[in-house]
Formats: structure tokens, sequence, C-alpha cells
């Protein structure tokens, strides 16, 4: 798992309740509930078990972009570790990485690692090249 704990990515009231409205979803048919820790253990660590590709799978592929995006601008997970938790299941032939989503994921994964610690989700503010800081476009997929 991470260097941030559960804990430490849930503590933003914002970024938890953005989690809590995805969990909604996830969760509509489950027969067991996830919570938001067990969730993040399932995007974070490296399970490789039914359980936790179901629900990686329902998160990418039911949730709303907008959603994902909300989440991530709140430290919650970041794309790399979406598009991680996305090449783990695809052992389960749970392949989401060539749906709409799927490969938004993939996009913006690659985009944080290029900008790497140069970016601040946060605000997301990127400071390009020349030093001036640019706003970047946030809340869904890209065309």
């Amino acid at each position: 798992m991470s260097e941030r704990s559960i804990q430490q990515r849930l503590s933003d009231p914002d970024g938890a309740a953005w989690f809590r409205a995805a969990l909604k979803t996830v969760n509509a048919p489950l027969p067991v509930e996830t919570t938001m820790e067990d969730m993040l253990s399932c995007v974070l660590d490296d399970r490789n078990d039914m359980y936790a590709a179901v629900r990686i799978f329902a998160l990418i592929d039911e949730v709303p972009p907008q959603t994902l995006a909300s989440i991530v601008s709140k430290d919650v997970f970041s794309y790399q570790e979406l598009a991680a938790a996305m090449r783990r299941i695809s052992w389960f032939d749970l392949d989401i990485a060539e749906t709409e989503t799927g490969m938004w994921i993939i996009e913006m994964a690659d985009f944080e690692q290029m900008a790497g610690p140069t970016c601040d989700q946060s605000r997301s503010v990127m400071t390009p090249p020349s030093g001036r800081p640019q706003k970047t476009q946030t809340g869904g997929p890209t065309p």
C-alpha cells in the first residue's frame, strides 16, 4: 500500500463525502456493503482476489468520471493508483481499460506521471516548464 495511511487519505471531509457518494453507487447491487476503508484497501493494496476485483470494476465502471475526478482532487487516491488497480483486475476477465472511463483514467494517470511533483492536484494548477501557473481542466473525461 502507499506511504499514506487510509485515515490520512480520508481526513479531508470533502474527499470523504465524495468517496461516500461513489460507494452508494458501488454498493447498490452488492449483498454486503463495502466501507470506505475496505474500498481503499481494494484499490491500493496488491490484492488479487475476486472480492476486490468486483469492487474496483464497479468503482470505475459505474461511478461517473466527474465523481472520480473529485475524489482524486481530494487526494483519496490518484489516477495512477486507479490505473494500477485496473491492470490487476484484468486477470479476472474484468478488463475495463477499453471503456471510455478506463481510457480516461489511463490518460490522466499518464498525465499525472508526466506532471510529477510540479502538479498541485488540490488546486488543479500545473506549473509548466515556463514557470507560470496555468489552470487545468478537471471534472470529466477529455474528448
